[in-house]
């Protein structure tokens, strides 16, 4: 029995714990933050973050706005930060 809980133990602390996923609303503001055409937002502001999110398993989602000020992005739920 304690053979098995060992086991049990040992597997599951080895899975790999899913991402915390985080929504950051940002504006464009070269050369901060840049818009490329396919929407993907760069930028060292960008690249920091994101870098400093990637070593503690959590993983950003840049959210451009899109004629919405940042204020109320976040008051309505659609970005975290």
């Amino acid at each position: 029995m304690s053979a098995l809980a060992r086991g049990i133990w040992y597997v599951a602390a080895r899975r790999p714990v899913p991402p915390t996923v985080v929504r950051v609303g940002v504006d464009d503001s070269p050369p901060v933050y840049t818009f490329g055409p396919d929407g993907k937002v760069s930028g060292l502001a960008v690249d920091i973050p994101n870098e400093a999110a990637r070593r503690k398993n959590i993983r950003l989602e840049w959210h451009p706005n899109q004629d919405i000020p940042l204020d109320q992005m976040l008051s309505s739920g659609r970005v975290q930060m």
